[in-house]
């Protein structure tokens, strides 16, 4: 058998990316990214550890993220972000 990480299973490629997220307190949490505009879910999946760089497919429009726990209806929301440039080393911490 093969093993792949599951972003490897969604060929779409960014344009951008959202900042860094680093979270404390939940393990293995499930990230929701949704277009800041219409609502519509862009992507959501359950991310291996504490850390996800959010990838994006429009550089230019802005974006929701849910984090947290659906099992537990444990959630924490941001709303309407911007991609950072390239490079940018920009991160948000979550504390559950």
């Amino acid at each position: 058998p093969k093993t792949i990480a599951q972003e490897n299973n969604y060929g779409r490629g960014a344009s951008a990316h959202l900042p860094s997220i680093k979270v404390k307190g939940l393990k293995n949490p499930v990230i929701q990214v949704t277009d800041a505009n219409s609502g519509d879910l862009v992507y959501a999946l359950r991310i291996r550890g504490s850390s996800f760089r959010p990838k994006v497919f429009d550089a230019k429009a802005k974006y929701n993220l849910r984090i947290g726990e659906p099992d537990e209806n444990l959630w924490k929301t941001f709303e309407n972000l911007a991609p950072v440039k390239p490079g940018d080393k920009s991160s948000l911490t979550v504390s559950f």
